[in-house]
């Protein structure tokens, strides 16, 4: 049994399917052997293929999200009264789609409410089983907890906005200087799209920056993990501007990359040189 839960992870159709046919047999046959599964964290409902999906048996695991089992299945509980309101209409539309095609797995995203209150973000993996005349009769439900997993999402969706909304000049390079992402603002600022940037390096933007000054760039990166300067960039139609530059160096994955925050600093050299040429005249009377 051990084995087949590893198995189950490689996310197989067929193997959702031959699975869900054992697990139906031991559900039957062998509680004992069943047992097995209770401290996995999939939880295992057979479903009723009626209207709610009334719960006919549900693994003993589902006491993380805080039912007991003769909750559930004492009263053949309807499985959709613990999908989130919002979400039901949803979940039943899309069983309906999957159905008129006569898609037997089928994989669903949405919330369900636990016990206390909470909302919890789920993954079900939906196996139907037909009885002889070719109906469906009931589903086999493999049911994840993906609330931590959506929280990251919702965070790195954040983190995304906020870079593609920043008044900042925000860029990703590879360790080659090539550009694999750059934020509305360097868009605007430089006259490129973005298609255009994703095929150009930052020697293409950087004045001073030869092949032999970025890899002298990179290694003083490399070793300090941060790098603060000025330098000049060109804009697509031929003009330049300063920039000050914020470079930030990032191993991942096996892989290194290069994080720039860089501003337009137009402004403040302008006040600056304006500062210089007064210093004589002030001194001069």
């Amino acid at each position: 049994m051990k084995r087949l839960i590893q198995l189950f992870s490689k996310d197989s159709h067929g193997l959702l399917c031959r699975l869900s046919e054992l697990i139906g047999k031991l559900w039957q046959t062998n509680r004992r052997e069943f047992c097995l599964v209770e401290n996995n964290l999939t939880v295992l409902f057979s479903l009723s293929a009626s209207a709610g999906w009334p719960i006919e048996s549900v693994s003993e695991n589902v006491i993380q999200f805080g039912y007991e089992l003769y909750e559930l299945i004492s009263n053949r509980v309807p499985y959709s009264s613990i999908i989130y309101p919002q979400d039901r209409e949803r979940v039943v539309s899309e069983m309906a789609r999957f159905a008129s095609f006569s898609v037997d797995n089928q994989r669903l995203e949405y919330r369900i409410i636990a016990k206390g209150g909470e909302v919890r973000w789920v993954e079900d993996r939906r196996v139907a089983e037909r009885d002889d005349s070719g109906r469906v009769d009931r589903y086999r439900s493999f049911v994840f907890d993906i609330t931590e997993r959506k929280r990251v999402e919702e965070t790195l969706c954040f983190t995304q906005f906020a870079a593609d909304n920043a008044s900042s000049l925000i860029a990703w390079l590879t360790s080659e200087g090539r550009f694999f992402y750059v934020n509305d603002a360097s868009c605007r600022s430089l006259g490129y799209s973005n298609e255009e940037f994703l095929a150009m390096s930052i020697r293409d933007i950087v004045t001073e920056m030869s092949a032999e000054s970025y890899a002298e760039h990179w290694s003083e990166l490399r070793k300090k993990g941060h790098l603060f300067f000025e330098t000049i960039s060109r804009r697509k139609d031929g003009s330049i501007f300063p920039i000050e530059v914020n470079a930030n160096y990032f191993p991942f994955a096996g892989k290194e990359y290069c994080c720039l925050f860089a501003s337009d600093i137009t402004m403040r050299k302008n006040a600056e040189e304006c500062l210089r040429d007064s210093l004589p005249r002030r001194r001069s009377s």
